[in-house]
């Protein structure tokens, strides 16, 4: 049995035996993705056996499938010599764009370790400009696909496994950014961290427990600054940003810096889209209340990891392949993968314009019922950058030689309907807690910011067309990218671009969403697809 070229090849050291193929593989350096927390539940963790044989946990050989593949959630090393195959997680490019930086640094560090991705930056401290950049997939995702996953995780038990994990990742980027990096030759550069709250806990080996009931708190949400050597890493000074709360974290105190929060008249709404929707508004210099809550406004939806490519039985992360635009032109329907690699799977923005497109076509219903005869709705065609597409009932007329390779089940159509409806009731209740509709913020000059991974494809249209934003938001909403990246990157080279931060965090109210009647109304209302 042969490998792709998306692959790459494992070989299982023969003193594994009896141990979990999904807690063997961390070990050895190979990131691999359990969204369900290694419960046998998602199939995202499928390798392929090349040679030799995996068992289960009573010794018995596992029976690959028909493509040669088996869970490594559910496999147990046994005493053959195995070779396995696995994806190669390429991560997406959620970095920001190099420049001419110079080759004078000093230089220095910034870091995002996102749930899902971690980006990092070289920036020339002199001249401030990025010279290089390099992401890879969060191995963390071997514990589960969300933070209460991995605060679960924490609590049971595996914090330090947590932390190595992610610290030699980090590590990794660090010998490509910065070769011969920690020598007598060069001085240690510094380093500043965004992430969430429960990211950066993780990666200071700091239990996020305490995050994971109510009432929800953090061990810590102010900046600090933690010697490299104390997390094994040979830069000098590590500072993690200041964090909201425990939902809110540094990824957004970075995000509302490099979007001027606090410093224009008009409101503002940011909106960092992952597992946990997290959400900042700036209600606006004119409409600053004599009394209760202060300018800048914070919660976070639990959307779930629909649209991070969990919990849906095509679904991946922002890695080469995915499927992250899909687009009706002249009566075809064509899409683009991550890097125009053959589609393996859809992420988030693909999933946003799949959506549309079948609610468009009358494909879908608003209550969200499919109506292609009780079958997945399938995106077929050639692995071209941009391919003919057909959309057609599972084993209905499609020629022969379309294979198929995305397609979505009734059951992932129920898990984007929530994530959605969380998205949208949860932005229409941090408005209401400012006194504004969606209307009355639009009508006041609001802009709307999507901030992450989420936004380097997002259509605001196509996210209006399934209920995910208001309507009237459509045209007055921008994709901005990484932001928190880019927060890390100005706290790396202002001193006072990391004070303003701190006066951010300190002055941003955190709201729970649960308080407001018009959050679990809006939740149950929206689930609901628009009429188009």
């Amino acid at each position: 049995m042969k490998k792709d070229k998306n692959e790459i090849i494992v070989k299982i050291p023969l003193g594994t035996v009896g141990m979990k193929l999904a807690s063997v593989l961390p070990v050895l350096g190979h990131s691999i993705s359990m969204p369900c927390g290694g419960n046998g539940t998602c199939g995202k963790c499928r390798v392929k056996v090349l040679k030799g044989k995996l068992t289960d946990k009573n010794g018995v050989p596992l029976i690959p499938d028909e493509n040669g593949t088996v869970p490594a959630c559910k496999a147990y090393c046994s005493k053959e010599c195995t070779h396995i195959a696995i994806r190669n997680p390429v991560g997406r490019g959620l970095e920001l764009p190099t420049e001419d930086a110079g080759n004078d640094g000093p230089f220095g560090i910034a870091l995002d370790i996102g749930t899902t991705t971690i980006a990092a930056a070289k920036v020339n401290l002199k001249t401030r400009k990025i010279a290089a950049t390099a992401s890879c997939l969060n191995p963390q995702a071997a514990f589960g696909a969300d933070v209460i996953s991995r605060i679960t995780a924490a609590s049971a038990g595996h914090l330090n496994e947590l932390q190595s994990s992610v610290t030699k990742a980090v590590r990794e980027l660090l010998e490509k950014l910065l070769p011969g990096f920690g020598s007598d030759a060069e001085a240690p550069p510094d380093m500043t961290v965004a992430g969430n709250a429960t990211m950066l806990h993780l990666f200071a080996g700091i239990s996020p427990e305490g995050m994971g009931r109510y009432p929800f708190t953090p061990a810590f949400r102010d900046a600090r600054v933690i010697p490299g050597k104390e997390l094994g890493l040979p830069v000098n000074g590590i500072t993690l940003l200041p964090s909201i709360s425990a939902f809110d974290g540094g990824d957004i105190t970075a995000g509302m810096y490099s979007l001027e929060f606090g410093r224009s008249d008009a409101p503002k709404l940011l909106l960092d889209i992952g597992t946990n929707a997290e959400m900042v508004l700036d209600i606006g210099s004119e409409k600053r209340p004599a009394e209760g809550p202060g300018r800048l406004l914070a919660t976070s939806a639990a959307a779930g990891p629909a649209f991070e490519g969990a919990n849906i039985s095509c679904g991946t992360g922002g890695v080469a392949g995915a499927v992250c635009s899909v687009r009706a032109i002249d009566g075809h329907l064509i899409y683009r993968t991550v890097g125009n690699a053959p589609a393996n799977g859809i992420c988030g923005s693909g999933l946003l314009d799949f959506t549309a497109f079948l609610l468009r076509s009358g494909l879908l219903e608003k209550d969200g019922r499919l109506r292609l005869f009780g079958a997945p709705a399938v995106l077929s065609g050639s692995h071209d950058t941009s391919p003919e597409l057909r959309i057609y009932p599972q084993g209905g007329l499609a020629k022969p030689e379309a294979v198929p390779s995305v397609m979505l089940t009734q059951g992932d159509i129920r898990q984007i309907q929530l994530a959605k409806s969380a998205i949208y009731a949860g932005t229409e209740t941090l408005l209401a807690a400012a006194d504004y509709t969606p209307e009355s913020f639009i009508a006041a000059g609001g802009r709307v910011f999507i901030a992450g991974g989420f936004g380097f494809y997002m259509n605001p249209e196509n996210a209006a067309v399934i209920g995910m934003i208001p309507e009237c938001f459509k045209y007055r909403t921008e994709t901005v990218g990484n932001t928190a990246l880019k927060g890390a990157v100005a706290a790396l080279c202002d001193e006072n671009a990391l004070s303003i931060m701190k006066e951010l965090s300190e002055s941003a109210s955190a709201i729970n969403l649960e308080d407001y009647e018009v959050f679990a109304k809006g939740f149950i209302e929206h689930t609901v697809f628009p009429a188009t």
